[in-house]
């Protein structure tokens, strides 16, 4: 068995495990001499060496830069707390808002066929985002917990936020599942009414049907009469031949559904007619 393999890849894993490390403190080296030099051992050797003015002047600006930089680390805190809420904490408002919408939605009053169609759709996208919604609410809360951990200097109103809309998500599956048994009490009845309404369709449909069939062909036959009588008003046979059509087309007329609906004979025309 080669030991050398694995002695390796922990060598390497560590290796990368202390790079990492120094790569995150490299910026406190600036105040290394803070904890690394005993503060009397170095005054000491300061005044050894009998410093001028001008030398203690050059120590001041020193202490003094180090001073103004350890008053600006907390600005560090907020610009890294800033961007956190930015990237995992302001999503819960979308959450929110949308929460509001489906609870808006599952409060319809239902009356009809539309409205229990509507509130159908609505249980569907909520299905279908309850599971992503879910997640995204996690990583909110997990967020708003890490905050909390380090104490780090953040509005208290976010994690009131994440908490109301966490307690609004699980009032949405409580209304899914009361919403749900709801229509599936009154499906019986709305279904009686649809089937009443498709026979009628269908009653209607076959009125259109004998009506237009009527309609063809009062409206050919008169064509065809108008034709022929305006071609030779004067001869015997035509207007024998017409006559016969006439009367035909008479009978059918007063046997029509609704002949009232029949305007497409003009004025000169029906006149003509009457006249025959």
């Amino acid at each position: 068995m080669d030991l050398s393999a694995g002695w390796g890849a922990t060598y390497v894993t560590n290796a990368r495990t202390i790079y990492e490390v120094d790569s995150l403190t490299a910026y406190l080296d600036r105040y290394a001499s803070l904890w690394k030099k005993d503060l009397e051992v170095e005054v000491d050797e300061f005044l050894s060496a009998s410093p001028t003015i001008h030398d203690f002047q050059i120590k001041f600006e020193e202490l003094d830069a180090i001073s103004r930089g350890l008053d600006e680390e907390p600005n560090h805190y907020v610009t890294y707390v800033k961007a956190f809420i930015e990237r995992y904490i302001n999503q819960v408002e979308n959450i929110g808002n949308l929460l509001e919408e489906w609870d808006r939605n599952l409060q319809r009053n239902i009356n009809n066929l539309d409205d229990i169609a509507f509130i159908m759709d609505t249980l569907r996208v909520i299905r279908e985002k309850e599971i992503d919604t879910d997640r995204e609410l996690i990583q909110c809360e997990e967020a708003n917990a890490l905050l909390s951990k380090f104490d780090l200097p953040y509005p208290k109103d976010i994690g009131d936020r994440v908490e109301s809309v966490r307690c609004a998500f699980l009032r949405i599956k409580e209304r899914v599942f009361f919403t749900t048994d709801h229509i599936l009490s009154i499906q019986g009845g709305y279904k009686d009414g649809l089937l009443e309404s498709i026979q009628e369709l269908k009653e209607s449909t076959k009125v259109f049907e004998s009506d237009y069939d009527e309609v063809s062909w009062f409206t050919r036959n008169y064509c065809d009469v108008l034709k022929l009588y305006r071609k030779c008003p004067t001869n015997a046979t035509f207007a024998s031949q017409t006559r016969i059509w006439l009367t035909k087309i008479s009978k059918n007329v007063t046997h029509l559904t609704n002949p009232q609906r029949y305007t497409v004979i003009k004025s000169v025309d029906l006149m003509v007619l009457n006249n025959f």
